[in-house]
């Protein structure tokens, strides 16, 4: 029984460890299997391996109030970015020397700064009523912070207080907050993500989501998923499957300390809670017992590129059917817009008798009795024989315009049949094989052309979505 108590022990103990810190610490710095531990004048080491701090390490800080600052380490250096501004410290030989040639401008507050490849870089900020969207970089030769120039003019909306993680040569950007564009007081959460590329120095934006309105800088990195405490909720975004995770948040966590980053090493999370006796200690838990039980999974973007897909191919096809369609109108039908006959490229004239006779064709199937022919075209100052004769040179001016436009002048296209009630009457017909006469309120080839840019519209918008430029929210 004693056996089996100690082994019971003997595995809490290897899961679940902590250890009190002294409470006046102001910021922690994790080094491979260290968290390093400050307050303004020491430096504590907890080695996560054992959980055993060490003696504090005195400094002198020459009046800087690091608590002001970002630690961070530089080929072994550990360097103090100052929050808001571009205060650059280092400490050295155990004293905090100040070696920057800035300026302390207030206008970078809760910015994101990082080491890449043992260079100091920091993105956003807040100041003065506005939000930055730049990238500084830290030049050591001159001690001056450089603006990181673009290789094209896609930007993230200005923003502060984001959560970030670096991949590769990638710097990923999400949620954060912005300033309202109309009221400078009042300040919008966001719920984009974009990423940077070191290599080509340029953004593009990987996705939109509700989910990322609860991501802020106190965010935490677990194997390379990049998690939020909101909402009394724990949120972890993969952002190589786009997958957001949801889980209840465990109470313990209600303890948590924002100050200090949640660190992940050797299958444990270690994280620094205020206990209600007010002592500050450091926790390691495993994941099961970080997280509370998880709620759901949802895909960021996925499912609302295959809705936008549906829709724009359905949009495409809709398009093309009516370009196949106007593209055979212009092709084989013959078009009546205003007072003009189109076909193809050829357009012609028509008189107001003209074209009160070709509007009464289309209305009769292009048959027109002789009766009524004649009764468009009577003029009463004439006589019956005269009128006749104006009729008949009417039909021949008609037809020399049909054959103009369809190029050829060896056909006549209004021909006439002897009525099949009586035969001593007779009709007009036009004979155009596999043409119709048609009427457009526009002509044909500005249907063709509206479809077209539209055609071209909806492939550009498709080029955007598959490069994630648009990415519609969850």
């Amino acid at each position: 029984m004693r056996t089996l108590c100690f082994l019971l022990l003997l595995n809490f103990s290897l899961f679940s460890q902590e250890i009190k810190l002294p409470n006046n610490i102001v910021h922690s710095l994790e080094v491979n299997d260290v968290i390093k531990f400050f307050t303004k004048k020491e430096i504590y080491n907890v080695k996560l391996e054992n959980y055993e701090i060490s003696e504090a390490k005195t400094f002198n800080n020459n009046g800087f109030d690091i608590e002001d600052y970002i630690p961070l380490i530089i080929n072994k250096y550990i360097y103090f970015i100052h929050k808001s501004s571009g205060l650059v410290l280092k400490l050295t030989n155990n004293e905090l020397i100040r070696i920057d040639n800035s300026y302390d401008h207030k206008l970078q507050m809760w910015s994101s700064i990082f080491n890449y490849k043992n260079n100091i870089y920091r993105f956003g900020g807040y100041g003065f009523f506005s939000a930055r969207n730049f990238i500084l970089k830290y030049d050591f030769e001159t001690n001056e912070w450089e603006y990181v120039k673009l290789q094209n003019t896609d930007k993230p909306t200005p923003r502060f207080d984001s959560s970030f993680i670096l991949k590769e040569d990638k710097l990923i950007i999400i949620g954060g907050v912005t300033v309202d564009k109309l009221n400078a007081n009042k300040k919008k959460p966001l719920k984009d993500s974009w990423i940077f590329s070191f290599k080509e120095l340029s953004w593009k934006k990987v996705a939109t989501s509700n989910y990322f309105k609860s991501f802020n800088s106190s965010f935490f990195i677990l194997n390379k998923q990049i998690g939020a405490i909101s909402n009394d909720k724990v949120y972890l975004y993969d952002y190589d499957k786009k997958q957001i995770k949801t889980h209840e948040l465990n109470p313990l966590l209600l303890k948590y300390n924002s100050k200090h980053k949640i660190y992940y090493f050797n299958n444990l999370l270690h994280f620094v809670i205020r206990r209600n006796n007010d002592e500050l200690v450091l926790l390691s838990r495993t994941k099961k017992e970080f997280f509370g039980n998880p709620i759901k999974t949802d895909s960021i973007g996925n499912r609302q590129k295959i809705i936008i897909r549906a829709i724009m191919l359905l949009i495409a096809l809709v398009i093309i059917y009516f370009l196949v369609y106007f593209g055979n109108e212009i092709l084989y039908k013959i078009v009546v817009y205003k007072n003009d006959l189109y076909f193809r490229n050829n357009t012609v004239s028509l008189t107001k008798d003209e074209l009160r006779v070709v509007k009464e064709f289309i209305k009769k199937n292009l048959h027109l009795e002789n009766q009524r022919l004649q009764e468009i075209l009577y003029k009463n100052q004439y006589d019956r024989s005269h009128n006749i004769r104006l009729k008949n040179n009417f039909v021949s001016s008609l037809n020399s315009k049909f054959q103009y436009i369809l190029k050829n002048n060896n056909t006549n296209f209004i021909k006439v049949e002897k009525s099949s009630y009586d035969k001593r009457y007779k009709n007009y017909y036009l004979d155009f094989k596999q043409k119709l006469v048609v009427e457009r309120s526009r002509p044909p080839y500005l249907y063709f052309i509206y479809l077209f840019i539209s055609f071209l519209l909806v492939i550009v918008l498709w080029f955007l979505l598959e490069n994630q430029s648009i990415i519609f929210p969850i």
